[in-house]
């Protein structure tokens, strides 16, 4: 059931979630946003906090159109403009039994919004999976972006649907330990089953599920899930979009940083690998003079652990996802700080610095005679642009260490906490610092244990439910992981994304073939999910290309829809369809010898006379070609042949199209897929065929 959900216009609308204005530049907070927070080692909650309410205090004061989403920076439209109105379906809050006290037939509100400008009856239906973040940061895809792009091409409908556990679509009262039982992929994607199936659609006319494909599509997360959909749900979605999607679970995810070391400019990653070298020795020498002196000269003396030191310092490698071909989306927090990295001006630093500092580096071999000038233009960046965010009367610990705040869990902590959650217990892709020094953007010192302290911290064991000892990957594996493949499931994806090696284009993934059917397409100097974001002119080269090429697959699926059934697409009516059936019927391969290969020849008959033939099902083993040509007076004049295989594709069709038992104008279709088997023996004494010759 659906209902409306009243709420406030967009312009006066304070996301909850990863909000930033288009001012912040000139802000106190010019090289920390809560989004870069958010993807820090190990989130700091209360500076995390301060940031959201500053950034949501400046879009109340400017009203400024502009938002930065949970993963990629959005534009709004006009704040004159209507909102999307928000509905609610009435979900299932668990879909499992084997939950621990699954509260059964208990329903939650979940939000969705749809724009149905474009709709025209059977056009398809593009689902818009809001993934880890509120449901209203993806306004701007349904506006400009995929999902308008999409819908007016192929005169669809698109829908976002709140993932529960963000945003307002909440199935309790607390984010406690036991309160999150209710969170899992799984149940998410039966969220989106059951919403598909049950879900009403206000205000579009002559709307069927029946008529319509529905296409799934999500970025990051959400883009594993429309993959995942795609591959447990193939009935009910009839194609998947995964954008940047993170199909593969990793424990130790070290490999975030790679893309950034082989992209960002070289000059930059040079001096920073040097740099986090260095600042690990000198951390080593487990000197308190040395350390403090260090602190202090970033601007951090104050924070007590030496891991949570050195994860502030790689906050700003986070603004390299902020990246977007929009300059009006994206931001370049990224290039500000490489630049001040490689500047040329001269940094001065405090002669008591100086004296306790440089004698250690000049015991580092390695180290260059500029070492210490060099670091201080590192160090200044870090006390103007990080350590200057935590507000007066708070202390440097309290903002950044990374267990502080760990203990609330109220709906407010949403932003952090749901997501700590999915990835504690179910996909790791813990940020680490490279086992390798030439490579290590990172201090050593953020390792697997660091990153995943929140866990347990966070979460300690309630009456119901603990946190596993590690993540359960294998619930997110048993999807195929790197070999995730199927019929009508895209995988986009950018080769300059820090989350590339956890995605379809990972270099640990084996290619696969780029398809209408199977489209795997890779945006060169892409980041994260850039096909979501759109604007009607404008437009780069790569992105005109993506987006052409993703109406041309999405295109051709639905003319797979329409074909499944030959009747449907022409007619709203049985009265004016044609009787026969269709001429040329699908030709699939036929399982011989137990194998998936069958051989074709294909004779090409001359006909010298006008023939009436009327369709009939012949047995193969009665068909003599010689004496079909002699009754009806026919000559060879060519011949083809040609091997089918029995494959992914096939199986899709049999199982969602020839399968599918249909009655429709009194006809009932639907085709049983053949068994791969060897004829049984037959056993010559009993006349019978033998057990042990069954496959």
């Amino acid at each position: 059931m659906a209902s409306r959900s009243q709420g406030p216009r967009m312009h006066q609308t304070l996301f909850s979630l990863l909000v930033f204005v288009a001012l912040y530049a000139s802000s106190a907070f010019a090289g920390l946003t809560s989004h870069t927070l958010l993807r820090a080692p190990s989130v700091p909650v209360q500076l995390l906090q301060h940031v959201q309410r500053a950034e949501q205090a400046q879009i109340t004061t400017h009203q400024s159109p502009f938002i930065v989403s949970g993963d990629a920076a959005v534009q709004l439209a006009p704040t004159d403009e209507p909102e999307y109105q928000a509905y609610t379906f009435d979900q299932l809050v668990s879909h499992l039994d084997s939950v621990p006290a699954p509260v059964k037939g208990q329903t939650f509100k979940q939000r969705y919004w749809m724009n149905a400008k474009h709709y025209k009856r059977g056009g398809p239906v593009f689902l818009l999976d809001a993934g880890e973040t509120n449901g209203e940061e993806r306004f701007p895809f349904l506006r400009q972006g995929i999902l308008e792009i999409l819908s007016k091409t192929h005169n669809g409908i698109g829908i976002i649907l709140e993932h529960r556990y963000y945003g307002e679509s909440f199935p309790v009262q607390n984010l406690t330990t036991d309160s999150m039982r209710f969170l899992s992929t799984e149940q998410s994607l039966l969220d989106a089953k059951n919403f598909k199936l049950n879900g009403k659609l206000p205000g579009v006319a002559e709307f069927s599920n029946n008529l319509s494909p529905w296409i799934y599509y999500g970025g990051s997360y959400a883009g594993a899930k429309a993959a995942f959909a795609r591959k447990k749900y193939p009935s009910t979605f009839w194609g998947g979009i995964a954008s940047s999607g993170v199909i593969q679970p990793i424990i130790n995810f070290h490999e975030y940083y790679e893309p950034i070391r082989k992209s960002a400019p070289q000059e930059c990653m040079k001096l920073l690998i040097t740099h986090t070298n260095i600042i690990d020795q000198l951390l080593d020498l487990n000197d308190y003079t040395v350390t403090s002196t260090l602190k202090g000269l970033f601007g951090l003396p104050n924070v007590t652990r030496s891991d949570d030191f050195v994860s502030t310092l790689a906050l700003p490698l986070g603004s390299w996802q902020e990246r977007n071909w929009d300059p009006a989306v994206g931001i370049n927090d990224f290039d500000i700080f490489c630049n001040a990295l490689t500047s040329s001006e001269h940094e001065p630093i405090l002669p008591g610095q100086a004296a306790v500092l440089q004698p250690q580096i000049k015991k580092i071999t390695w180290a260059s005679a500029t070492e210490l000038d060099d670091l201080a233009k590192y160090a200044r960046y870090i006390r103007t642009q990080v350590a200057s965010s935590c507000p007066v009367g708070v202390s440097q610990n309290d903002c950044f260490s990374r267990s502080s705040g760990w203990n609330a869990t109220g709906l407010d902590q949403a932003s952090w906490r749901s997501w700590a959650w999915q990835y504690c217990t179910e996909y790791g892709l813990f940020v680490t610092s490279s086992p390798n020094a030439s490579r290590r953007l990172v201090s050593k010192r953020i390792n697997l244990k660091y990153s995943s302290e929140i866990c347990h911290g966070a979460f300690p064991p309630g009456k119901l439910v603990s946190m596993p000892k590690t993540p359960q990957i294998k619930r997110i594996e048993k999807y195929g992981g790197f070999a995730m493949k199927g019929s009508r499931l895209a995988f986009v994806d950018g080769s300059e994304d820090p989350w590339l090696y956890a995605t379809r284009h990972s270099p640990h993934a084996k290619k696969r073939p780029d398809t209408l059917s199977g489209p795997y397409k890779l945006i060169e100097g892409g980041v994260h999910h850039w096909d979501e974001n759109g604007r009607p002119k404008g437009e780069p080269k790569i992105i005109r290309e993506i987006h052409a090429d993703e109406i041309k697959f999405v295109g051709h699926w639905i003319d797979q829809w329409n074909a499944r059934d030959p009747l449907r697409p022409f007619s709203p009516s049985c009265a004016d369809l044609p009787s026969s059936p269709p001429l040329i019927p699908y030709l699939p391969p036929h399982p011989q010898q137990g194998t998936p290969y069958h051989r074709y020849t294909l004779v090409l008959l001359e006909q010298k006379k006008e023939l009436v033939l009327a369709p009939e099902a012949v047995e193969r083993t009665d068909f003599s070609v010689r004496d079909f040509m002699r009754q009806n007076d026919l000559t060879a004049s060519g011949m083809s042949f040609f091997r089918q295989k029995w494959d992914e594709d096939v199986s899709a069709i049999y199982r969602e199209i020839l399968g599918r038992l249909t009655v429709r104008c009194g006809r009932t279709s639907g085709t049983e897929p053949p068994r791969f088997a060897r004829p049984p023996k037959i056993d010559t004494y009993a006349g019978r065929p033998a057990k042990y010759g069954l496959l």
